[in-house]
């Protein structure tokens, strides 16, 4: 409950950046790079996820320091972003370090959300109802809301577990298309700011 209402006040009344329009593709990690070839992506060996549309826990736009990604999925890649502050692990077995920040994607989009295999070893990720399994690809099926809810946007609690800090690789594939990403993780990415306070290192 304490991750909802956190997550809640998060998202209200802002909104996000897409990167699809801003007219250039930035190639520093930290920011999204398009490829035309899934070369980020994990080598077809990492651990597979689907994630439970209806473990979404609010609705409503990405925060104003997300970036959206292929018009599928809003993360804190943004170079305006703070890098996200960590904690002690949450799961068993998988890394030491948690960075809590939700996922936002919209509405009736179908994406894959991959740890780059360069960093399986040390990075995992989980929202909703994949939070404690965790996972190294997390496939997203064109979730939707209640049939009552003309949402754009869902949002899920969960977050990225790893061994120290690190600029996080993913890879997003979506509509046929692959953007390479950069997640700051207790330190930041090249061009983003650190995080609001000292992260357990």
């Amino acid at each position: 409950m304490a991750v909802a209402v956190a997550l809640g006040m998060l998202l209200a009344g802002c909104t996000g950046r897409d990167s699809d329009n801003t007219g250039a593709d930035r190639s520093v990690s930290g920011a999204t790079t398009e490829a035309s070839s899934p070369s980020g992506s994990s080598d077809g060996e990492g651990r597979f996820a689907t994630l439970g549309c209806e473990t979404y826990i609010g609705t409503g736009p990405p925060p104003a320091d997300y970036e959206i990604v292929l018009g599928a999925v809003a993360l804190p890649a943004s170079p305006g972003s703070r890098a996200l502050q960590t904690g002690p692990a949450r799961a068993r077995g998988v890394g030491r370090l948690f960075a809590k920040a939700g996922l936002v994607i919209r509405v009736g989009k179908a994406f894959e959300l991959a740890v780059s295999a360069d960093a399986e070893d040390s990075l995992g990720i989980g929202w909703g109802d994949t939070n404690d399994a965790v996972t190294t690809r997390l496939r997203v099926e064109g979730c939707r809301p209640g049939a009552d809810d003309d949402a754009q946007w869902l949002a899920y609690a969960g977050g990225y577990h790893v061994d120290e800090v690190m600029c996080a690789p993913l890879l997003v594939t979506a509509g046929g298309r692959h953007r390479r990403v950069g997640i700051g993780i207790g330190s930041p990415c090249p061009g983003q700011k650190p995080p609001a306070r000292p992260s357990n290192r």
